[in-house]
């Protein structure tokens, strides 16, 4: 199906069926992944009804993350860092978002895991040790955040997130696996050039086909 179909389809639904489930997110605060019990407050990413998450926790799964030091950049419901950490990874999670930082440390202490939890916008309070693996699923609509949760969706109107993240990546020196998780429903070829500008380029490794979009995973590499 055409990417532009697929686009006017999204829009249809989103038109008839977003109100509803706004509401339905918002009413629906419990979430349970593999024993892991979660609470999730109105205001914070929910796994429960996107893709990426999946994507993520799939990779989890899929690699041996025991013992290695993994940075989960803006955590949201906190899922994918609490199943890095009980699968051994020593895990530091991270968000803007003050809502969804004090969240992630309760449901923490509720499932007894143990990770770093700091309250960050991109690396800015994250400790200077380099990471083995960092694992981001970014905003990428082209929009400035009018509230701290909309910093889940919008990455500036002159996509200032990854402009900051790729800058932060080359000055941090960090060597190890960047993961990231993107939609086509986002401008690629723009957030693939700034990538570029800074050094880097993104490698499509899983790709999940669905009615209206596709999600995909992608390794940031350094290119010569």
């Amino acid at each position: 199906m055409p990417n532009s179909l697929r686009k006017q389809i999204k829009r249809v639904i989103f038109r008839a069926f977003g109100p509803l489930l706004k509401q339905i997110i918002k009413v629906d605060n419990r979430f349970e992944y593999n024993g892991i019990q979660l609470s999730i407050p109105d205001g914070v990413f929910h796994p429960r009804y996107f893709t990426s998450t999946k994507l993520l926790l799939n990779w989890i799964n899929e690699n041996k993350v025991e013992g290695k030091r993994v940075l989960e950049l803006g955590c949201g419901s906190g899922v994918v860092s609490l199943t890095a950490s009980q699968k051994g990874a020593q895990v530091t999670s991270s968000d803007i978002n003050p809502i969804a930082v004090q969240n992630l440390i309760e449901n923490a202490k509720t499932n007894s895991i143990e990770l770093t939890v700091v309250q960050s916008d991109l690396f800015a309070e994250i400790p200077t040790e380099t990471f083995d693996v960092i694992l981001i699923n970014p905003p990428f609509y082209p929009k400035n955040p009018d509230k701290v949760e909309d910093n889940m969706w919008f990455c500036g109107d002159d996509f200032q997130y990854f402009k900051k993240l790729y800058l932060q990546l080359i000055e941090r020196n960090e060597s190890g696996e960047i993961l990231m998780t993107l939609s086509d429903d986002c401008d690629f070829e723009r957030i693939q050039q700034l990538a570029l500008d800074k050094g880097f380029t993104l490698i499509e490794i899983v790709r999940k086909k669905g009615l209206t979009e596709d999600n995909m995973l992608y390794r940031l590499e350094r290119v010569n």
